[in-house]
């Protein structure tokens, strides 16, 4: 089943990039670059040996930087932190490759952290950019965006960047302990904030937030994308796989893969979210909007890649 996946999401890669190579799609039915998928598509390509998209896809990234170091969202409207950080993680995986892009990473961090206020906190340049609802996402995701700068801090000899990255790090856990251990985001970003703590070395903390977490996870694998909605996240489902195979638990983490590729559609891609049973419905129509239902959204096929990725170092 592994092999058929990957055959299929790889064809699906081919037929959900754009631009000359520049880039992946938003959405199969979005057909423009995704800067921050891009981004963070680049170490799951190198994964599977799709090195020269990779590279296409770094060159690209370095192009549409602006001139202070943002990088901003596909509709080229604002400047996202949280997009910055998920092209960090593939400038920073590809620059043995290809060493000009160290430019673009200082400038990329130093961009970041331009946010950062003395407490540690990151803002956003915009308040509205993550819309009203604080139980959808928040800067918690910004989390996630640590671990290239961490690494990039060890690569450049920059310390300075290893304390500003612990500094957000530490201010979030002080000043968000209750929500990052326990389920109060979209399974999606929930899944950013605890991946985010591990690649961090902030281990204690997920692994708390993940015993909370196993009520929301059936015997089939399924996860809930919600604390109160049954429906299940595709994203998430390969997101919440590697957490498992990061944190050693790999009979759980097999569970939820399996039931994640058991989702994929015969294009290769996955939809967004996918209703598990009929109670979903009165989720869906009393509490929580299915997430992109008629979507085949390119970021779930990033994560089937580095979910397959974990599953085989679990099994050598």
């Amino acid at each position: 089943m592994m092999k058929d996946c990957m055959s299929k999401a790889k064809e699906w890669i081919y037929n959900n990039t754009v631009d000359n190579n520049g880039g992946i799609v938003v959405t199969h039915k979005q057909r423009i670059v995704y800067p921050e998928v891009t981004g963070y598509f680049i170490p799951s390509l190198l994964k599977i040996g799709k090195k020269d998209l990779a590279i296409s896809f770094a060159k690209h990234m370095c192009e549409i930087q602006k001139p202070n170091g943002a990088w901003y969202d596909p509709g080229n409207k604002a400047p996202f932190i949280f997009d910055g950080g998920q092209i960090l993680k593939g400038l920073v995986a590809i620059r043995n490759i290809l060493p000009e892009v160290d430019d673009h990473i200082v400038k990329g961090i130093d961009w970041i952290f331009s946010n950062m206020k003395e407490s540690g906190e990151l803002n956003q340049p915009k308040n509205d950019l993550w819309g009203d609802r604080d139980d959808y996402c928040n800067e918690l995701i910004h989390i996630y965006c640590m671990s290239p700068i961490l690494e990039a801090a060890k690569i450049l000899n920059r310390p300075d960047y290893e304390e500003k990255a612990n500094k957000v790090l530490d201010y979030n856990i002080k000043n968000y302990r209750d929500r990052i251990i326990n389920f109060t985001l979209f399974s999606h970003f929930y899944a950013y904030v605890i991946e985010g703590l591990i690649d961090c070395g902030r281990i204690k903390i997920a692994k708390e937030a993940m015993r909370n977490f196993e009520k929301y996870r059936r015997k089939d694998g399924s996860v809930y994308a919600w604390n109160n909605a049954g429906w299940t996240c595709s994203t998430a489902s390969f997101q919440f796989s590697i957490i498992w195979y990061k944190l050693g638990e790999v009979e759980k983490a097999n569970k939820t893969y399996e039931y994640a590729c058991s989702l994929q559609n015969e294009t290769g891609g996955w939809y967004g979210s996918y209703v598990h049973s009929p109670k979903d419905y009165i989720d869906i129509a009393f509490k929580r909007r299915l997430y992109e239902k008629k979507q085949e959204i390119s970021w779930a096929v990033k994560f089937f890649i580095d979910a397959t990725y974990y599953k085989g170092l679990s099994e050598k």
